[in-house]
């Protein structure tokens, strides 16, 4: 996210996992993901109005400093990604999507 961005709603029903979004002033999204959880965890994440583009997640860990992660595709307005044990990761979606 960056200076100026605005927090978008999120929901999630895994209690490990701790989901916030912002809008940035550019049109570009931020999903940042929080797994508290002491195993990996897959999530999927639904985006109104998108579709056809690449979601990058960006991993931050106890082992790991902030490391790009290979890009996801975002297909029919969702996106699956694998969430480390104890990390946190942010998704850089592009504007104009």
């Amino acid at each position: 996210m960056r200076p100026g961005a605005i927090r978008i709603g999120t929901s999630t029903f895994d209690g490990s996992l701790e989901v916030t979004a912002f809008r940035n002033l550019d049109g570009s999204v931020a999903v940042v993901v929080l797994n508290t959880a002491t195993t990996p965890q897959a999530a999927t994440f639904s985006l109104r109005h998108a579709s056809g583009f690449l979601a990058t997640p960006f991993l931050i860990g106890a082992s790991h400093d902030t490391a790009a992660q290979p890009a996801v595709r975002v297909v029919n307005g969702s996106f699956t990604g694998t969430l480390p044990a104890r990390s946190l990761v942010s998704y850089d979606i592009p504007a104009g999507r």
